[in-house]
């Protein structure tokens, strides 16, 4: 059996972006993604971690999954509540135009 709760630390540095791919290749071969999933999973949490880097949040972050093989969660920590809100609001298609 697959163990369906896994972390790693991540530096907030450019060069950590191989952790993020290295941490989505092992969520996919052990759930059994399928490439189009890997993409958006991997596209995701690369925007997320860039964002993070930009902003400059904290020097290590934590990257943890877990899944009951019908869903995956996939969450960061720590992060600031600032972002939280900031990714909580509705944004209009005429608004970003």
């Amino acid at each position: 059996m697959v163990n369906n709760n896994q972390s790693v630390s991540v530096k907030l540095q450019p060069n950590s972006i191989r952790d993020i791919e290295s941490f989505v290749d092992t969520i996919c071969d052990q759930l059994f993604i399928n490439d189009t999933y890997y993409g958006n999973i991997l596209m995701s949490l690369t925007e997320l971690f860039n964002y993070l880097l930009i902003n400059n949040q904290k020097e290590n972050i934590n990257i943890t999954y877990n899944s009951d093989y019908k869903s995956i969660i996939i969450s960061f920590q720590p992060i600031d509540y600032q972002l939280i809100t900031r990714f909580s609001k509705t944004v209009g298609v005429d608004e970003i135009l």
